[in-house]
């Protein structure tokens, strides 16, 4: 074990090659024969050296802070040169020639020592155990250990949890071995090859204790523990049906909590529909609303949209109400028509009037009621969008007439060939038989319209302008 093979290994190993920031160390299966060169790796936590042919156990005085020493397939029949390894918590010397137990009582920290498959025979070969009371496990396993007396050094380890004596001879010789172990050592908690229950640990209590105070009598340590198993098994029957007690009382509180919730929300919407037949239909809270929080009112149209207002809103839209000026002339001319529609001044066309003579005694027509009644009414509404619902219109017979009059000459035309027309009045005109009727029409026109009386200084033959005309004709009598 020189200082170029373990540099070599801290190579391999990918570990430190500055020897004390080494906190572990693999030598184990090297046939190192001794232990040495170790001076460097003070801060080794760690060692493994098993698989070696080692006889001693030496070399370790720099290693203070070494935790755990694997030292087991090795050939070391003594226990020493440990003093200075304090912080010593894991000793495994498994597979060694070790024939006694010794000088561990320097190691306060040691918790785990295992000495299975060494040379141990007898109780004097480890009583010197119980020096270190720190140890919680011991293995013991495929020894030579045959002394029962053994257990009065186990017992005296308090802290003992787990132990090993599977492939000792003395695990014959002491009668009801699991059972007695497991009542001398109040702490353990696993023994060979199985852990110790709690229920095994009472069953063993009860078989033992009625075993000592009877004398030995196996019949009345048996009774015993078959009483202890049926109080073991009614307390779990009865701890299983609290459990499940407990969780059916869960269950119905939980139903009933659900039935008297639902109880609860059903009486309040009943309520809700009772006081909305009763106080009209409730407004919905609305946090985004501008008007804030809304009251559960039972508003008209009418209030709604004065509340609207009244906070500078458009109540169908919630949006803030801009305020405009009105057009000063549109509003006075918007006035004046009105009072003048309201009045009767202007709402429908004058009468027609009669003629007047002219100074050379001859009549002059009556004015054109009709247009000077239109000029009059565009030039008031200048500025107003609306419809022109007082301007003239057509007699409906004569419109009537006019499609009576196309239908005929399309006719006419789909029959003679001749569709050629033109415009003229209004009115298409493509034959003879149209300007017959037209001027038909038009003599009906001129005879049903009303004559003013002439003037008596105006000779009676002088013209006179036909007026306008009243009434609508008769369609049947033009067919």
């Amino acid at each position: 074990m020189t200082k170029k093979a373990l540099a070599q290994v801290c190579k391999d190993l990918k570990l430190y090659r500055t020897p004390e920031l080494n906190d572990k160390m693999y030598l184990h299966y090297k046939g190192y024969r001794k232990i040495e060169n170790l001076e460097e790796y003070t801060g080794i936590r760690a060692l493994w050296l098993e698989g070696n042919g080692l006889n001693e156990i030496c070399g370790l005085d720099a290693c203070v802070e070494l935790r755990s020493l694997y030292i087991q397939e090795n050939c070391i029949t003594v226990i020493e040169n440990l003093d200075h390894n304090v912080n010593l918590a894991t000793l495994n010397l498994n597979k060694n020639c070790v024939e006694k137990i010794e000088h561990l009582n320097k190691h306060p920290k040691l918790e785990t020592l295992m000495l299975s498959h060494n040379r141990l025979e007898t109780k004097e070969d480890i009583e010197l155990v119980t020096e270190c009371q720190s140890i919680t496990t011991l293995d013991l396993q495929h020894n030579k250990i045959e002394d029962a007396g053994i257990l009065d050094v186990l017992v005296q380890l308090k802290n003992l949890r787990a132990l090993y004596l599977l492939g000792n001879p003395v695990t014959r010789k002491i009668k009801y071995y699991r059972k007695k172990l497991t009542f001398l050592l109040p702490e353990l908690r696993y023994l060979d090859d199985r852990p110790v229950f709690p229920d095994d640990r009472l069953r063993a209590v009860a078989f033992m204790t009625a075993l000592t105070s009877s004398d030995g009598d196996v019949k009345a340590a048996q009774a015993a523990e078959r009483e202890e198993i049926a109080r073991q098994r009614a307390e779990k029957k009865a701890k299983e049906e609290a459990n499940f007690q407990a969780f059916e009382d869960l269950i119905r509180t939980a139903r009933m909590k659900a039935e008297l919730e639902e109880r609860a929300k059903k009486e309040d919407e009943d309520e809700k529909v009772e006081d909305g037949v009763e106080d009209g239909v409730e407004d919905e809270a609305d946090e985004d609303s501008p008007w804030g929080e809304t009251k559960q009112n039972t508003f008209t149209g009418k209030q709604f949209v004065e509340d609207g207002h009244a906070n500078g809103l458009n109540p169908f839209f919630n949006e803030p109400i801009v305020p405009t000026t009105e057009n000063p002339k549109l509003a006075v001319a918007r006035e004046a028509r009105l009072a003048q529609i309201m009045k009767g001044g202007q709402g429908a066309p004058p009468a027609p009037q009669a003629p007047v003579a002219t100074a050379a005694g001859l009549p002059v027509p009556p004015p054109d009621t009709k247009k000077e009644y239109v000029n009059t009414y565009q030039q008031d509404n200048a500025d107003d969008d609306g419809d022109d619902d007082f301007a003239w219109e057509p007699p409906s017979a004569l419109v009537q007439l006019q499609s009576m009059v196309g239908e005929v000459d399309r006719e006419e035309a789909e029959k003679t060939g001749n569709v050629a027309a033109k415009r003229k009045g209004g009115i298409v005109i493509t034959s003879e038989v149209e300007r017959s009727n037209m001027a038909a029409l038009k003599k009906q026109a001129a005879a049903a319209a009303p004559v003013a009386p002439a003037a008596p200084a105006v000779p009676a033959a002088a013209p006179v302008a036909p007026a306008a005309m009243v009434g609508e004709t008769d369609v049947d009598e033009l067919d």
